[in-house]
């Protein structure tokens, strides 16, 4: 069994040295605190075994506190108390989670051999805690490694990461390209608007810095590292950070982060940590091969054209981007894009040079968006583009840069023969415009027969639905 640690709680100095006197023979590292606010100070910082407190403190007495205590100790780790020789006192503890209750003056023999049954009982409920949890993580493993579905894998991955580590909050983010940026598939605990770009107070560039080395990085107290910037996870700060690289066969995929709030139970623990390697470790081949499979649907999803995705993805990507923004609520905005007046191409030159003039129209677009933005072929000349955690005004100002694109030069159509295009843009937002794939895609593109009106201009946002 490995060496003990013990924290001794009484504001008399004879009983702390009488019991520090007794269990350092016995080879136990022993801890003091004189009083309730220096013990809470040690529980926060360090982690114990055991801890002998008295019943009735200065600044702490009863039934509170020792549940105060139990709260803040690990799991499998007791309370012995002690104190006056007071059958109601030593009922008190015992109903609220005491393991045993001494009367004072202490009897050095009976405490000792309580406490260490006490220390026994503590070992072997350690070592099953150990076991369940080797044993769940065997597990959520292999249901893991049997899903290819990429949104299922990364649902149940940063779950289980959460729940096997008791962590407050946690974040999983993939590479759409690499090199290029984090794309956040997964987040426990937190909204996207608290993250503020960055992740936990790490700036993207020093997270992707992180990620290369490949390394697992324990920020045990965030306050203290220079280059995290002070950040919260709902209503309380940051206090720590487990980051751990996502890696397959020398490939970086992403990362995986957990972390505990201030106020909350006691911080991590090396066993979560070694835990959470082994996790991502045998999970990172699954995370590549649901990567892989999702590229090779996109092969299916995208337009043999434009290269721009097709209807059939649109319907349902679409959906699951209304899904999430109401599971986390994010912002969603589409736009609706008609080029004006392409009919013409096809007649003046033909469909071939009509066909050539839409693939690089779909470039232009695709160029003007972000990596995480859908660029679709709706039909026809006409496209939209799903952006993702967007409101209307950000939208419009895509829009507005897409627009200037588009007629930035003209289109070669014959030797030495340009046709300068214009396009009409509608723009919905989630939740402001509709909360329904039909509410939004109609007024989009009501919003886009509005802009093709000579009178109007070329972008125009819905009307706010009502209520």
């Amino acid at each position: 069994m490995a060496k003990a640690h013990i924290l001794v709680v009484d504001d008399d100095p004879l009983v702390r040295s009488f019991i520090l006197e007794a269990l350092e023979k016995e080879g136990i590292e022993v801890d003091q605190a004189e009083d309730g606010a220096s013990a809470l100070r040690l529980l926060r910082s360090e982690t114990y075994d055991l801890v002998v407190l008295d019943f009735v403190l200065p600044d702490a007495q009863g039934v509170s506190f020792l549940k105060e205590v139990k709260n803040a100790l690990g799991s499998g780790a007791d309370v012995i108390s002690i104190g006056e020789d007071r059958v109601d006192e030593a009922v008190k503890a015992i109903k609220n989670g005491a393991y045993y209750y001494f009367a004072k003056p202490l009897i050095k023999d009976e405490f000792l051999v309580a406490l260490h049954n006490c220390l026994e009982k503590i070992h072997l409920s350690l070592e099953n805690i150990s076991l369940q949890r080797k044993a769940n993580l065997f597990d959520i493993i292999k249901s893991i490694a049997l899903t290819l579905d990429l949104d299922k894998l990364v649902t149940l991955l940063m779950d289980s990461a959460v729940e096997l580590t008791s962590a407050d909050f946690g974040l999983l983010a993939l590479f759409e390209k690499e090199p290029g940026p984090l794309r956040i598939y997964a987040l426990r605990g937190v909204s996207l608007r608290n993250l503020g770009g960055e992740f936990f107070g790490l700036k993207p560039d020093r997270l992707q810095e992180i990620i290369k080395k490949g390394e697992v990085s324990f920020i045990e107290d965030v306050s203290k590292h220079e280059e995290l910037v002070p950040c919260q996870a709902g209503e309380r700060d940051v206090s720590s950070l487990i980051i751990l690289p996502v890696i397959s066969k020398g490939q970086h995929l992403g990362v995986v982060i957990v972390g505990k709030t201030t106020g909350g139970e006691k911080g991590f623990q090396k066993e979560d940590i070694s835990i959470l390697s082994k996790l991502i470790a045998e999970t990172s081949l699954a995370v590549e091969n649901a990567l892989l499979s999702r590229k090779k649907e996109e092969l299916i999803i995208k337009d043999d054209l434009t290269k721009a995705y097709n209807r059939r993805f649109f319907e349902i990507y679409f959906d699951e981007e209304i899904r999430r923004s109401q599971r986390y609520s994010l912002l969603l905005s589409l736009i609706f894009m008609d080029l004006n007046d392409f009919k013409r191409i096809n007649i003046l030159y033909g469909h071939f040079v009509g066909s050539q003039v839409l693939q690089e129209v779909a470039s232009r677009i695709i160029g003007k968006v972000r990596n995480i933005d859908k660029v679709v072929r709706y039909g026809g000349d006409e496209f939209c583009i799903v952006l993702p955690e967007t409101g209307p005004q950000e939208a419009y100002l895509v829009a507005e840069r897409i627009r200037e694109e588009i007629e930035s030069k003209p289109y070669e159509c014959a030797e030495s023969k340009y046709y300068s295009l214009t396009g009409s843009y509608g723009i919905a937002s989630f939740p402001e415009h509709g909360s329904t794939k039909r509410e939004l895609v109609d007024s989009a593109d009501k919003a886009m027969f509005v802009a093709k009106n000579p009178n109007q201009k070329s972008i125009i946002i819905a009307k706010r639905t009502k209520g």
